[in-house]
């Protein structure tokens, strides 16, 4: 029977004996789903080779079993449309690592269920996040001033708290002072967003995040013209910010996601074919 303890040991010994089903049912009766994705996410620290090393079956055996424990949960938390695509996304990423990261920002995102409409604003994030060909980026303002920010640029201050790559002398780096760059993919940046109500404690109502996207190949040649200067104060140039997120500080709720009109800078994302979970034993046959 499924207890606390070391919950993947167990697992895989279930796997092995042909009763997956069995702790499946055992997991979900007593309600330690969560705490599943919780000891997967930890064994990436412990357990798991190092990103780029190669992966067992038992690695990918945990994983899995991790992601089937979480539809439910996901589901009520998300909507079975969104859910459908983050697990697709999850399922193609290519080592187990990646995936229980993601797992784990997506259980422990602090948000109520979504309403139909914020799940919509998630998609359209989720479609501007997934480009390659681009860094996208995220600033946070306690104010509603997103508007003006997106025309005006984004003021480059850096903060005190700065603590990542403050020795780089490139663009990337003096960006960084303001800007938090999402490069582990677009469930990361969907989670920092559903948790933006926490972000600046401001005394207004809302939080505007602003969304960043510059070309990658921009960022490694130190392109002119993605820092302009005026008056002595550097500012991100406007052309790279893409619209922003309109946060509800109380209840966390998406109030609104605007977006620039399309340019040709931001590539348009390829559409995502829905993954049905009913076909769960065809997808995870390792499993059953």
């Amino acid at each position: 029977m499924a207890e606390k303890g070391d919950l993947l040991a167990k697992c895989e010994k279930y796997i092995q004996k042909g009763k997956a089903d069995k702790f499946y049912d055992d997991i979900m009766e007593k309600d330690l789903g969560v705490e599943f994705v919780n000891q997967a996410w930890l064994s990436t620290f412990r357990g798991l080779p190092s990103k780029n090393a190669k992966y067992n079956k038992e690695h990918w055996d945990i994983a899995n079993f991790a992601l089937k424990v979480s539809m439910k949960g996901l589901t009520e938390k998300y909507g079975e449309k969104l859910t459908n695509r983050f697990v697709q996304m999850m399922y193609e990423m290519p080592t187990p690592r990646e995936r229980n990261f993601a797992l784990y920002d997506l259980v422990h995102a602090k948000t109520k269920p979504l309403t139909e409409q914020e799940a919509n604003y998630v998609e359209e994030i989720l479609n501007f996040a997934e480009t390659k060909e681009h860094v996208v980026g995220m600033h946070v303002i306690g104010a509603e001033i997103g508007k003006d920010i997106m025309e005006e640029g984004i003021l480059l201050t850096g903060h005190k708290f700065v603590t990542r790559e403050l020795g780089k002398t490139n663009i990337k780096g003096t960006l960084e002072k303001n800007i938090r760059f999402f490069e582990d993919g677009p469930i990361e940046f969907v989670r920092y967003i559903i948790d933006g109500r926490g972000y600046n404690s401001p005394t207004g109502k809302f939080n505007d995040m602003v969304m960043v996207a510059i070309p990658k190949k921009d960022l490694e040649q130190n392109k002119q013209g993605i820092i302009l200067e005026n008056k002595g104060e550097k500012y991100l140039n406007p052309d790279y910010i893409s619209g922003f997120v309109r946060v509800d500080v109380k209840n966390g709720s998406l109030q609104g996601f605007h977006q620039k009109q399309k340019t040709e800078s931001i590539a348009k994302p390829q559409s995502v074919e829905e993954f049905n979970y009913q076909d769960w034993k065809e997808k995870f046959k390792r499993l059953v």
